[in-house]
């Protein structure tokens, strides 16, 4: 119906290219040699699904669970990206409990994803139970209505 989207993760690489491998380079070899490969990991964070319905419609879906409204940012650039982003902080309290497992995280996020031309005006935004849901009309292709066409012959 609306044929293969082509939906990709802008990637690291594409922004910076070669500067990006020489770095990764650099650090590998200061570091150890797969370093880098952590911090690539982290560039798909938060983790998100986008999926075509039936009725024209793109649907990106991504987690984030402890984020307010008011704490998550999405935009479309100018280039056709789709960014999302976010901040939290914690709540600043010195407590005096002795930590035995801290893993609950504080700070920033920043996700982008290449959108597909046939984008029609700006998302449906919508934060339910932690699922950030973004819906995005698809402009639908003209259909083509089949031409009959009489191919004379000619006589020789």
């Amino acid at each position: 119906m609306f044929g293969t989207l082509r939906l990709r993760p802008v990637s690291r690489d594409e922004l910076f290219g070669p500067v990006s491998r020489q770095l990764d380079r650099m650090l590998n070899d200061v570091f150890g040699q797969d370093f880098t490969e952590g911090m690539k990991n982290k560039a798909n964070f938060p983790p998100l699904d986008a999926f075509t319905t039936k009725d024209g419609h793109l649907v990106v879906k991504t987690t984030v669970a402890g984020y307010a409204s008011d704490q998550i940012n999405v935009q479309v650039l100018p280039e056709g990206v789709l960014e999302i982003s976010g901040s939290s902080k914690s709540n600043g309290e010195k407590s005096e409990n002795q930590y035995h497992i801290r893993e609950l995280t504080y700070g920033s996020f920043k996700r982008q994803l290449r959108l597909p031309e046939n984008i029609e005006g700006d998302p449906v935004a919508e934060l339910k139970d932690g699922i950030l849901t973004l819906t995005f009309k698809l402009e639908l292709p003209e259909e083509k209505k089949p031409v009959v066409r009489n191919i004379p012959i000619q006589q020789s």
